[in-house]
């Protein structure tokens, strides 16, 4: 009696049924947003941030820690004097 035929690991692994592919770029972002999963505490949040020298990452690292406080407050107290400034109510 002969053996069955083994598949090959291409065919073991591919899917099978063929996947959609996304019709526009923006499409492709939702699809790839909606699946990842986020920590309760950043649900409704969104995040501000931005490229900076190292030079100013340590210094704000070095102020959170004199201050004792993380740098996301750090920078949460430093947006709403921005704000201030401006006339605008604080957010934080």
């Amino acid at each position: 009696m002969a053996a069955p035929k083994k598949k090959s690991l291409i065919d073991a692994v591919a899917p099978s049924t063929p996947a959609s592919l996304p019709e526009s770029k923006e499409q492709s972002v939702l699809a790839l947003s909606s699946t990842k999963k986020r920590p309760p505490s950043r649900k409704g949040k969104s995040f501000v941030g931005g490229y900076f020298d190292p030079a100013a990452a340590k210094e704000l690292k070095k102020l959170a820690i004199d201050l004792d406080i993380s740098q996301e407050a750090a920078i949460a107290q430093a947006l709403n004097m921005l704000l201030a400034s401006h006339g605008k109510p604080p957010v934080f």
